[in-house]
């Protein structure tokens, strides 16, 4: 009699009753939720007892686009799922021969391709950009810094910031109508050449000269004419 309880049991547990039958999924504004779902790999026949939200979760670590994910389970069928999703906070490109822009969120995690920005920072970087890889450490300590220290005006002036391999800095800033490169050398002293940069921009614009470059690297600015 014990027997044939166990195995009425197991039959009875292993009924479609207990299929996994309903997904719903919250949070998801920007990662389609079918993606979401395929990454799940939960299928219509899956026993509901089998399943673990643990594994439902690791199933999903690998799509960069989700910060977190939270996996729980319904009794008799329903899974839940509860994402938070990486937020653009710059934007990247590698300065190549072809400038692709990709949305990166503040840990560095690069998102996806994007249009070219029309707002918001923007930076060079030395290295190729490809969905799911990070930004180098050293080059987001400097993107931190533009994105806390480019305030006002300036802020308004620059369009882009160049990173090169040796972690020399470039900005590509707007003086009258031309774009106008300023180089600024070494990340050191950073602060006071963007104060020294705001000042001389505007002495500039009251100059209406023809600028070609300004270079910061020296102790005195190095203004370059056109002609």
């Amino acid at each position: 009699m014990m027997l044939l309880f166990f195995i009425s049991q197991y039959f009875f547990l292993q009924s479609p009753l207990f299929n996994y039958r309903e997904l719903e999924i919250e949070g998801a504004n920007r990662v389609k939720e079918s993606l979401i779902e395929s990454h799940l790999g939960l299928q219509g026949t899956d026993s509901f007892l089998s399943l673990s939200p643990n594994d439902l979760e690791q199933n999903l670590s690998d799509l960069h686009r989700l910060k977190a994910a939270t996996v729980t389970l319904d009794f008799p069928g329903r899974v839940q799922v509860q994402v938070a999703e990486r937020r653009p906070a710059f934007f990247a490109a590698f300065r190549g021969e072809k400038q692709a822009w990709y949305s990166v969120d503040s840990e560095g995690i690069i998102l996806e391709e994007v249009p070219t920005p029309a707002e918001g920072h923007k930076f060079f970087l030395s290295h190729t950009v490809r969905e799911g890889q990070k930004v180098r450490p050293k080059d987001l300590e400097v993107v931190r810094f533009f994105q806390d220290q480019l305030k006002g005006e300036l802020k308004k002036r620059v369009r882009v910031v160049n990173i090169s391999q040796t972690r020399q800095l470039a900005l590509k800033v707007v003086l009258g109508k031309n774009p106008v490169w300023v180089r600024l050398g070494r990340p050191e002293k950073l602060e006071y050449k963007l104060f020294l940069l705001n000042e001389l921009l505007r002495q500039l614009d009251s100059e209406k000269d023809d600028i070609r470059s300004i270079d910061l690297r020296y102790s005195a600015p190095v203004v370059t004419k056109r002609g």
